[in-house]
């Protein structure tokens, strides 16, 4: 991501010195938000690959609870 921003960095020079037009700001504003998007879809996806190897694993289930849980009584 760090790419991203300084070629957002770069766009925004080029434009403000005439030597590029807005659209390649827009162009780079757009590719770092696309990165900034595709980083949180990364992290939710590993928090949500955590919860299910906890789960696998038998975390967060109680044996006394596990029977209310199920209809049984404990």
């Amino acid at each position: 991501m760090t790419a991203t921003r300084r070629s957002l960095a770069l766009a925004e020079a080029r434009y403000e010195q005439g030597a590029d037009d807005y659209l390649a700001v827009l162009d780079a504003r757009r590719e770092l938000l696309s990165a900034e998007q595709e980083l949180v879809s990364v992290r939710l996806q590993k928090l949500a690959n955590r919860i299910t190897l906890y789960r696998a694993l038998g975390g967060g289930v109680f044996p006394d609870r596990a029977i209310q849980l199920s209809g049984g009584t404990p």
